[in-house]
């Protein structure tokens, strides 16, 4: 599996802890009230506004960000940031209208991707989001059916909903019933089938069993697409899907630019270009962006010291977190999942270690039903000392909160 790997930075916590975790209980107060927002001011560094509605004053403080999937940092390499200079300065900020006439750089980067990945072919968009919606339209119709993993991310789903194709829901990760749903399909009339599921499902940090997966779809004849957006770099496991016939990869570019694309055989990416409205009628990537993408697909060749440091802090976190008695999810990916419980309290936790100055991200109601998590995302740049003041932040603040006697005795009572 490939690894969307770049870096989130390292950033330094703020000092004034006591004053800014006053500010996290304002809200309860009838006489102060505080908004907040947050801009980056330089290098690798989270700055935090606080502002005092009723004084109008403002608040300064950096963050450590455990919330990006800038995995390793590739946006701020010397190589990339001149490489975007370069085009900046060749190119200009123009987008083309369409990607019906697709400009030279991008073209040199959809075959970059086709070769990094031992595809045929690539094509690139604008968002994440575009490209898994263009997949469904351009490769299923009214008589094809689409087979798709019930935890699949929002964007997939959307796309699913978009295509005139039956969509049918197999167990999660289960593989049985992906067998069991494909023979359903097919034994109602399906002309063509399409299964899809993620190769990382970092909300719950589990990893499909993509070989088994391939091995099912070649058995019945199926496409595969694989959204890998969480998954491009650990090359140990680069070529897990590689033998299915006809398989379709989605990722992004976190890795160092912005945008996303699909690679797959050509027929497949030939049916995307001429069908995929999302590709037909989006704007090109901006020309910094597409070469920034270039340069950093080449940099993670040569990041391998880095990906063993971000798997050992994300084993350090984990190991330091169950030691004071948190529930965090799996053991083999940057994101690191804690078990809250309470959507509200998710969202109000999330909130309070801000104001320690720890920015992480709050899983609630929109993106899980089973239960509140925050997700904690590793950067191949922390420290030990970001990660132990990322652990002591958590530990103070859930002190409010009570989370970890109340798994105590959730696991008491099954």
């Amino acid at each position: 599996m490939l690894l969307n790997i770049t870096r989130f930075g390292v950033l330094k916590a703020p000092q004034a802890l006591n004053f800014a975790r006053t500010i996290t209980t304002a809200g309860s107060s009838a006489t102060t009230e505080y908004s907040r927002s947050c801009r980056v001011t330089g290098e690798n560094k989270q700055q935090n506004n606080f502002f005092d509605n009723t004084s109008g004053h403002q608040i300064h403080t950096t963050c450590l960000n455990f919330s990006s999937n800038n995995y390793l940092g590739l946006n701020k390499t010397h190589e990339v940031i001149k490489v975007a200079q370069y085009a900046l300065e060749a190119h200009g900020t123009r987008r083309k209208p369409s990607t019906i006439t697709t400009d030279n750089i991008s073209q040199t980067l959809e075959q970059q991707l086709a070769a990094f990945h031992k595809q045929e072919d690539c094509v690139v968009y604008p968002s994440g989001y575009d490209a898994n919606v263009g997949v469904f339209e351009a490769l299923v119709s009214t008589n094809d059916a689409i087979i798709c993993d019930e935890d699949n991310h929002p964007t997939i789903l959307d796309g699913t909903r978009f295509s005139k194709a039956k969509v049918y829901m197999y167990k999660h990760l289960d593989i049985q019933d992906l067998k069991e749903t494909l023979d359903t399909a097919k034994e109602k009339g399906a002309q063509r089938t399409l299964v899809i599921t993620q190769g990382v499902f970092p909300n719950t940090n589990e990893i499909a069993p993509l070989k088994q997966i391939g091995k099912v779809c070649n058995d019945a004849d199926s496409m595969l697409a694989v959204d890998d957006t969480h998954c491009v770099g650990d090359s140990n496991e680069k070529s897990e899907f590689y033998d299915v016939e006809k398989v379709i990869i989605n990722s992004t570019f976190s890795n160092g630019s912005g945008g996303a694309y699909t690679t797959g055989m050509k027929e497949i990416i030939d049916s995307i270009r001429k069908n995929a409205r999302p590709y037909l009628f989006s704007n090109t990537l901006y020309p910094p962006a597409v070469q920034a993408a270039s340069i950093a697909m080449e940099l993670i060749e040569n990041r391998r010291s880095d990906i063993l440091r971000l798997f050992e802090n994300a084993t350090m976190f984990r190991s330091k977190m169950r030691d004071a008695g948190f529930i965090v999810h799996g053991d083999n990916l940057p994101n690191c999942v804690i078990y809250i419980g309470d959507h509200t309290d998710a969202k109000n936790f999330a909130e309070d270690l801000r104001a320690y100055g720890i920015l992480v991200q709050a899983l609630c109601a929109h993106v899980t039903l089973d239960g509140a998590f925050i997700r904690v995302n590793m950067n191949a740049n922390h420290t030990t000392k970001d990660i132990e003041r990322c652990v002591e932040a958590f530990i103070e603040v859930e002190r409010s909160y009570n989370v970890i006697s109340r798994n105590n005795e959730l696991h008491a009572s099954c």
